[in-house]
């Protein structure tokens, strides 16, 4: 075997793993479905109230991802899922886990229910009859709340694997739900979290956003 043709082979596999390397990651789809009854706190949701959670939900997904090309749809044909559904018939509804993501998974599922038990527990309130905030702040809030919670467990998907559960409280990719910020606040990845993001999720370019307009998604509802 002339030694030539195996230099040149080794040359080729080298350039093909380079370009491989260097060459742009293509934009990620997350589906986020709203499979829940929409009766939160015994209280059947209306439709203009649901608008209201699922733009907020939306608006915090998409300034979680803000810099990465994520696009956010209302749909299950995507490459990653997250579904914003209710604690099982039967279980016990309680404070504790608002997200569950089963290992080597690429979807997920998110608690809504809790989440509003959750979202009371932390402002201090009985009911949302009784609170102190607008039945429009808390529906907002949930929103944010849900948003939080998609952007923790879609980083627990297998081919992302950035979210590790940090001791940090305000960071999304932390080990808690069960604080203000995580409803009326802004959290933020940590910086070990961000840089695995870097590393697996597309950056965004100018001129070509992730997500433009959201809001069409709750027209064609």
């Amino acid at each position: 075997m002339n030694p030539n043709h195996g230099c040149g082979a080794l040359a080729a596999l080298l350039s093909l793993l380079l370009l491989a390397s260097c060459a742009p990651r293509r934009r990620a789809t997350v589906g986020v479905v709203f499979t829940t009854a929409w009766t939160i706190g015994g209280t059947r949701v209306d439709e203009a109230d649901r608008a209201v959670v699922i733009q907020s939900t939306f608006d915090t997904l998409r300034e979680a991802f803000a810099g990465f090309d994520v696009r956010f749809v209302d749909s299950a044909s995507a490459d990653h899922v997250v579904r914003v559904d209710d604690v099982d018939s039967g279980q016990r509804l309680s404070l504790g886990a608002v997200g569950v993501t089963y290992p080597l998974a690429r979807a997920s599922s998110v608690r809504i229910d809790v989440l509003f038990q959750n979202e009371l527990a932390v402002i201090g309130c009985a009911g949302a009859r009784t609170c102190q905030k607008s039945r429009r702040e808390l529906l907002s809030g949930l929103g944010r709340g849900v948003g939080a919670t998609a952007a923790h467990e879609v980083g627990h998907q297998i081919g992302f694997d950035f979210t590790r559960d940090s001791a940090c409280a305000d960071c999304l990719d932390g080990d808690s739900s069960f604080d203000g910020a995580h409803f009326f606040g802004r959290k933020h990845w940590s910086d070990d979290a961000r840089l695995r993001m870097q590393r697996v999720l597309p950056i965004a370019h100018r001129g070509h956003p992730a997500d433009a307009d959201q809001s069409s998604v709750l027209r064609e509802r």
